[in-house]
């Protein structure tokens, strides 16, 4: 595992704290932001396909997805 140094602002990390301890999640803020930066990871990804086949049409989004499926479930042994 990686360990990671963050400046993080006073107030911030106070709203953070406060947020976990009334939810009884208090010392698992590596958890915390672990999850956080995978949620934004996974939305600017998403994004980034979004906008490369903005001009794809739903038809066409179909298909690709009905490969993609029949790719995914095919005997690969």
């Amino acid at each position: 595992m990686t360990q990671w140094t963050l400046d993080i602002p006073e107030d911030l990390d106070r709203d953070v704290r406060k947020f976990l301890d009334s939810h009884r999640e208090l010392g698992d803020i590596s958890e915390f932001v672990r999850d956080a930066v995978a949620r934004e990871l996974f939305r600017r990804t998403l994004g980034d396909v979004r906008r490369q086949h903005e001009d794809m049409t739903e038809d066409e989004a179909m298909v690709l997805a009905n490969e993609a499926v029949a790719w995914a479930r095919a005997d690969r042994s």
